[in-house]
């Protein structure tokens, strides 16, 4: 008998687990679309910031992966480039 008390005794001990962890794989679920949400929130703030229209920042950020990608790096003592945000 003692085998079958430590069996379901294990058992239980597994189910509560197993229940924990769909509660913190919930938990981290929802963290990380709270993340998300802030992420895209704050980079809505920068393009607001920077005044420009969404098109030329797209453009501008493709043009700098693309640069990135292919390995390309300015000079150090290259002036960075501007925008004309008016």
């Amino acid at each position: 008998m003692a085998a079958k008390d430590k069996l379901a005794q294990k058992r239980e001990q597994l189910k509560k687990l197993e229940e924990r962890i769909a509660k913190l794989q919930e938990q981290a679920s929802r963290l990380k679309k709270e993340v998300k949400e802030l992420e895209n929130f704050e980079i809505i703030a920068v393009v607001d910031g920077l005044k420009l229209p969404v098109d030329q920042v797209k453009s501008l950020l493709l043009e700098l992966a693309a640069k990135v990608g292919n390995g390309e790096q300015k000079q150090k003592d290259e002036p960075p480039a501007t925008v004309d945000t008016e």
